[in-house]
C-alpha cells in the first residue's frame, strides 16, 4: 500500500469500504504523523488499447486534527474492517469518494501531489467527505 501522507508513514487500517479484486476503498491512519490516507483503486479493464491504463489509483491524506475527528465519528461501526458492514458510516461514505477527485496514477508509486480532504457529520449523524 503506497501511503504519502510523510516522511515516515506508519500506517494502519481504520476503516474498509470496499474490497473486491475490481475496487479498493479504504481509510489508513499514520501512527508517524497523526493523519490519514484515503485510498481508491479501481481495476476496470474496457479495451482502450492501453492495458496500463487498466489499473488507476486515487488518494487523498486528512490531517492529524481532522483524523482524531474522523476516528470517534467511526466509532460508531461494528465492523470498521468489514467491506460489507451495513452500517451507516459504510452506507455514507463508500457512495462517493472524495472530492475533488485528483488525476489517476497508474501506480501507487508516483510521486503525485496528495491532494487533501476532510469531513462533516450531517445533523442526522451520516458521514460526509467534504472539500479542506
Amino acid at each position: 500500500m503506497a501511503v504519502r501522507c510523510c516522511a515516515e508513514p506508519a500506517p494502519a487500517r481504520l476503516l474498509i469500504l470496499a474490497d473486491s479484486a475490481a475496487t479498493r476503498y479504504s481509510v489508513s491512519t499514520c501512527a508517524a504523523c497523526g493523519g490519514a490516507v484515503i485510498e481508491y483503486y479501481s481495476y476496470d479493464d474496457w479495451d482502450t488499447g492501453d492495458p496500463a491504463g487498466y489499473e488507476k489509483y486515487w488518494w487523498w491524506r486528512m490531517d492529524a486534527g481532522d483524523t482524531a475527528a474522523f476516528r470517534e465519528a467511526v466509532t460508531a461501526c461494528p465492523a470498521p474492517l468489514d467491506a460489507d458492514c451495513p452500517c451507516p458510516v459504510h452506507r455514507a461514505l463508500k457512495q462517493r469518494t472524495p472530492r475533488p477527485l485528483p488525476p489517476s496514477s497508474e501506480s501507487p508509486y508516483d510521486k503525485a501531489e496528495v491532494p487533501r480532504t476532510r469531513f462533516t457529520v450531517d445533523e442526522d449523524g451520516a458521514i460526509r467527505w467534504t472539500s479542506p
